[in-house]
């Protein structure tokens, strides 16, 4: 999943990588410095609504949600100060998203 962000910050967005975590990467554009976090969450239904359950972070930056259980646009980026953490309704998101795209993973067995 790393992998995938670290190609759309290089490829998609032309950021230099400064460092890379489990969760999150540190990439520069020009002198700026900018955190992204990577959460990889599954959707899932309370009543007639659709939540995702963020996790806390100190980091400041941006968080990337890959939805595990939706196909289409299954990626969302979002100012991590504006997500805030805890239980969060869909449709409160829609207004939050600063960009959002579509991850294709395919299942590969190694048996």
């Amino acid at each position: 999943m790393i992998g995938l962000l670290l190609a759309e910050c290089k490829l998609n967005w032309g950021l230099d990588i400064v460092d890379v975590q489990p969760s999150f990467i540190t990439a520069r554009k020009k002198d700026r410095e900018i955190i992204f976090r990577l959460c990889v969450l599954d959707y899932y239904r309370d009543g007639s609504d659709y939540f995702i359950d963020v996790p806390a972070t100190e980091l400041p930056g941006f968080t990337i949600i890959f939805f595990k259980n939706k196909s289409n646009n299954n990626v969302a980026m979002f100012a991590t100060e504006e997500l805030g953490q805890g239980k969060k309704k869909l449709t409160d998101l829609k207004e939050m998203i600063k960009r959002k795209w579509e991850w294709e993973l395919k299942e590969t067995s190694t048996t």
